[in-house]
């Protein structure tokens, strides 16, 4: 199994993100598989990555990672298989953009 740190790596490979997580390390929470991910650039915020399943199209359960980065113009949740860092499950993208007119 990949660590959560090579589960970023993999997102911003895969997702040709402005990131840099060379050197990056994983600081766990208290409550179950949940990280911060430290010594990044190019975010808002540091980085977190979530051990999950992932319901793939054929219904099976996948365990992923749940990587979330807030990348100024985007908010993503990134779901990297934690077999593979290769292989990005499926990205949500949480930012929307609106103007008013008052």
């Amino acid at each position: 199994m990949i660590d959560p740190v090579n589960a970023l790596q993999g997102a911003v490979s895969v997702l040709d993100l402005p990131v840099s997580a060379n050197g990056a390390s994983a600081e766990k929470h208290d409550s179950a598989e949940a990280y911060t991910l430290k010594g990044t650039s190019g975010t808002v915020k540091a980085p977190e990555a979530h051990l999950v399943y992932f319901q793939t199209e054929d219904g099976k359960l996948e365990l992923a990672w749940k990587v979330e980065t807030d990348i100024y113009s985007n908010w993503l949740q990134s779901y990297v298989s934690a077999s593979d860092n290769k292989n990005v499950l499926a990205v949500v993208d949480w930012s929307a953009d609106a103007t008013y007119q008052v």
